[in-house]
């Protein structure tokens, strides 16, 4: 009976040996080996091989490894498993743009944070440093006015650390620029924000308070592509003063002036011409800030790649 008790233990416990390689054929070291929910788990030796004991045969090994795809293999009756991983292309040759030029961003040292157009275009704002807002860490943006023109953030890097001008430069396809808000969204490929010494040392004490490197779209070689975006949004204001007609402006400086002991400077004809429109070009009666704005805002950009 304990004969019987013992082989059945031993057929519940598998011991698992292979070797770990990438797609060219060479073995990876360090590659971590992995009993699927289970705590269990060994690293490959120098060559490459790793052994590891299983509890049976529907058991499930993960093979992880940097810069690497993570595989998962089923067990089975296999004894002897042979793994191939392959490279994870997108985080190895991710280029990140810095104050030097570009760099992969598995070989990126310093403190850099990038955003690219379609992170940029989910906030659809009429300057477009405010569409940084949450989207970089150690990037704080705030958005002091609304007036047209004065609508963008004033952006801080880590805090301030200098007295004064506490902003950081801003570089936009290699040349300083005071801001660069009014960019259009769609004409950026991808912002990145340094933030450290080590990244930002090219710069010297200018970069004291981080840099914000701003690169625009360029042609490619490949099929042409044509994207199209277009958004419509309302907008309102919080309060404006009521505007007088341009008859009753005209009185009420009749009366500035006599009260002034001057001469008025509209006549009695004249006034009569604002107060009936029989003169809209000579006597116009125009709500120049109801003229010049709009509610409704429509945006539309057709991109051609």
């Amino acid at each position: 009976m304990l004969c019987l008790i013992t082989v059945e233990v031993l057929a519940q416990n598998k011991v698992v040996t292979g070797t770990v390689k990438d797609a060219t054929g060479l073995t990876l070291p360090g590659v971590s080996v992995l009993v699927k929910n289970s705590t269990n788990g060994v690293i490959t030796g120098a060559n490459g091989e790793f052994s590891i004991r299983v509890p049976n045969e529907q058991a499930v090994l993960e093979f992880k490894y940097l810069g690497f795809l993570s595989q998962q293999i089923t067990v089975g009756n296999q004894s002897v498993i042979q793994v191939v991983l392959v490279e994870s292309v997108n985080n190895l040759n991710e280029v990140v743009v810095v104050g030097y030029g570009e760099q992969k961003k598995a070989t990126l040292t310093g403190a850099v944070s990038t955003i690219q157009t379609k992170e940029i275009l989910q906030s659809p704002v009429a300057n477009v440093t405010n569409s940084l807002a949450g989207r970089l860490t150690g990037v704080t943006t705030v958005q002091a006015s609304g007036q047209p023109g004065a609508n963008g953030s004033v952006i801080n890097i880590r805090g301030a650390a200098t007295y004064g001008n506490s902003s950081a430069i801003v570089i936009v396809d290699g040349i300083e620029r005071p801001d660069f808000g009014q960019l259009d969204p769609n004409e950026i490929e991808s912002i990145s924000v340094l933030k450290d010494a080590s990244s930002t040392a090219i710069f010297g004490i200018r970069g004291a308070n981080g840099v914000i490197l701003v690169t625009t779209r360029s042609g490619k070689v490949g099929k042409p592509v044509v994207s199209y975006s277009g958004n419509a949004s309302i907008q309102t204001y919080t309060g404006i003063p009521k505007a007088l007609s341009a008859y009753d402006n005209a009185l009420l400086i009749n009366e500035a002036n006599r009260n002034d002991n001057l001469t008025e400077t509209w006549t009695a004809e004249e006034l009569q011409k604002f107060k009936d429109g029989s003169d809209p070009l000579g006597y116009p009666n125009v709500n120049w800030f109801d003229y010049v704005t709009k509610n409704i805002i429509r945006k539309h950009n057709i991109i051609y790649k």
